[in-house]
C-alpha cells in the first residue's frame, strides 16, 4: 500500500504545477492584452479631439494618416492629416509637409475609377478649419455628380467631424465670367512685392500656364521645377497660383518628385503669402481634372490668404 501512495502523490504534484503554468501564461496573457490596450490608448490616431476608430484608417504612412467614413459630403471623400497634431500649415516640418502631400496622393489612388479630384486644406479659423489639427480634404469627383460644380465648395464649407464647430467660413467663388481681368501692370507690381520676401532667382523665360503664354514679370518665385504667380482673376487680395515648370495636367501625372517639389513650393509661398497680408489663415486647394472645376490643363495649387 505504501507503494501505491507515491504515483498518487507524484500525480497530484504534476496537475498542480500544469494549473500554476497555464494560470501564469493566462496572467501573462492578460497583462500583454493590457500593456497592448495602454499602448494603443497612448498611440491612438486622432483628428483634433476626435478619436479614430480602426475602421476608419483608410492607409497610414510614417507621418500621417488618411480617414475614411468621416462624415464624407461624396462617395470616397477621405480627410488626411499629420499623426502629430498640428494647428497650423506652416507649423508642420519639412518632413511632414512631405509626408502629408505623399499621404494626399496615395488618398487620390484609393478611388482610380474617378474623373477627378478636390483638394482643399482649410488653414487656420479664418478659413474655415474646423478643428485645431492640420488636414486636407479629397473628395473624388465624377462628371454630374452635382447639378453645379462649385456647390463642392459649400460642401466643404460645412464639412466638420463634430456637431458643434460653430458657423461655417465660407468664400464666395462667382462663376468665372463674372470676374474681371487685371491689367498687366497691376498684376507685375503686385509680384515685384512679394518677390522681395523670397530669394532672388534669374529672370524667367517660356513661362507658360497650360497654353498660355505668362509674362515673366508676373512670376514671384521659382524652385528647380516649380514658380509662382500671381492671378488674372483673384477671389481675394493674394490669391496666387503655384504650378510646375513642366505643363503637366494633373497631380496623378507627375512623378514622386515633382509632386513633392508642387507641395513643398506651396507651403513655401503660402508662408510668404500670408506674411505679406498679416493673414490668420489661407485656403490651399486643387482643382484636378476638369471634373473638379479646373479650366486651365497645368495642374496648380491655389493660395488664398484669409482674415
Amino acid at each position: 500500500l505504501h507503494c501505491n501512495k507515491k504515483p498518487y502523490a507524484s500525480q497530484r504534484y504534476v496537475v498542480a504545477a500544469r494549473a500554476a503554468l497555464l494560470q501564469k501564461a493566462r496572467d501573462e496573457e492578460n497583462l500583454m492584452r493590457r500593456l497592448a490596450t495602454m499602448a494603443a490608448a497612448s498611440h491612438a490616431l486622432r483628428l483634433g479631439p476626435v478619436a479614430l476608430r480602426p475602421a476608419q484608417v483608410a492607409l497610414e504612412t510614417p507621418l500621417s494618416v488618411v480617414i475614411r467614413d468621416l462624415r464624407p459630403v461624396l462617395p470616397g471623400h477621405v480627410v488626411v492629416a499629420p499623426k502629430r497634431r498640428v494647428e497650423r500649415y506652416a507649423e508642420l516640418t519639412e518632413a511632414e509637409g512631405d509626408d502629408l502631400a505623399a499621404a494626399i496622393r496615395a488618398a487620390q489612388q484609393l478611388t482610380p475609377a474617378a474623373d477627378a479630384f478636390n483638394v482643399a486644406l482649410k488653414d487656420g479659423t479664418s478659413a474655415g478649419q474646423p478643428v485645431a489639427h492640420v488636414h486636407a480634404h479629397v473628395v473624388p469627383r465624377v462628371k454630374g455628380d452635382l447639378a453645379h460644380n462649385d456647390e463642392i465648395y459649400g460642401l466643404i464649407d460645412g464639412w466638420t467631424p463634430l456637431d458643434a464647430c460653430g458657423a461655417p467660413v465660407t468664400l464666395d467663388v462667382p462663376d468665372d465670367a463674372a470676374r474681371k481681368p487685371r491689367s498687366a501692370e497691376d498684376m507685375a507690381a503686385e509680384a515685384a512685392r512679394y518677390r522681395r520676401r523670397g530669394d532672388p532667382f534669374p529672370e524667367p523665360s517660356n513661362v507658360t500656364f497650360g497654353p498660355f503664354a505668362v509674362d515673366a514679370s508676373q512670376v514671384f518665385f521659382e524652385s528647380g521645377t516649380c514658380r509662382a504667380l500671381v492671378n488674372l482673376k483673384p477671389l481675394v487680395a493674394g490669391h496666387v497660383l503655384v504650378v510646375p515648370k513642366a505643363v503637366v495636367p494633373t497631380l496623378g501625372e507627375m512623378d514622386e518628385e515633382l509632386h513633392r517639389d508642387l507641395w513643398r513650393a506651396a507651403r513655401r509661398v503660402h508662408a510668404m503669402i500670408t506674411e505679406e497680408y498679416g493673414a490668420t489663415g489661407a485656403n490651399v486647394a486643387v482643382q484636378d481634372g476638369i471634373a473638379a472645376g479646373q479650366s486651365v490643363p497645368h495642374a496648380h495649387v491655389h493660395v488664398l490668404p484669409r482674415r
